[in-house]
């Protein structure tokens, strides 16, 4: 089964700001399942659930907000990388990310980190 997960995330990348650290709202912290495995081909992320033998397909953003989650991290974090990164309304990118994250944990490719 192959899935697309990239939906909701399409705005236009920002130019480069001089320096840039993440808000630290949030405690929740989000990381990728560790049965899920990726690889990035153009501008697509391609991520495995080794499980149940299912791919889905991130777009360059949702890619990035995938490599963000690598080491865990809260939304308040991914949100102030993604708006560092992309022009776009902050409040837009906020519920994107949130719906993606919603995504990933619902297909089983993310968890609350502990």
């Amino acid at each position: 089964m192959h899935t697309a997960t990239d939906q909701p995330m399409i705005f236009p990348r920002r130019a480069p700001a001089n320096s840039h650290e993440p808000a630290d709202g949030a405690t929740t912290k989000w990381i990728r399942c560790a049965h899920v495995v990726s690889t990035v081909q153009g501008d697509s992320t391609i991520l495995l659930d080794a499980r149940r033998g299912q791919y889905h397909t991130l777009n360059e953003i949702g890619g990035r907000v995938w490599a963000l989650l690598a080491d865990g991290t809260t939304i308040d974090a991914l949100v102030s990388a993604i708006q560092a990164e992309y022009d776009a309304p902050p409040d837009r990118i906020a519920l994107d990310v949130h719906a993606m994250l919603a995504q990933l944990q619902s297909a089983g490719l993310l968890v609350h980190a502990r």
